[in-house]
């Protein structure tokens, strides 16, 4: 099962799990498309274990290997359907 273009909910599942008992977590991705679609997985994963996101501490950090321009275009809110 694919919860997104290039994303499988067992990928996620695995990523959740591995993160329910920090207090920080990151996601990366090249696309800010990409990262919203993961970001509203994750949102979905956490829900099922009783846990929120906050959409007040979450940040976006663009980055880029040296010598590229880092991609500051902000995603998209992530989305859950609860």
């Amino acid at each position: 099962m694919r919860a997104g273009k290039g994303i499988s909910l067992d990928q996620v599942r695995r990523a959740v799990g591995g993160m329910l008992y920090a207090d920080d977590a990151g996601v990366e991705s090249r696309s800010a498309d990409r990262l919203a679609r993961m970001m509203t997985v994750i949102v979905e994963m956490f829900g099922e274990f009783g846990l929120t996101v906050s959409e007040r501490k979450t940040k976006t950090l663009p980055h880029a290997r040296q010598g590229e321009a880092a991609n500051t275009t902000t995603p998209p809110a992530a989305t859950a359907d609860h």
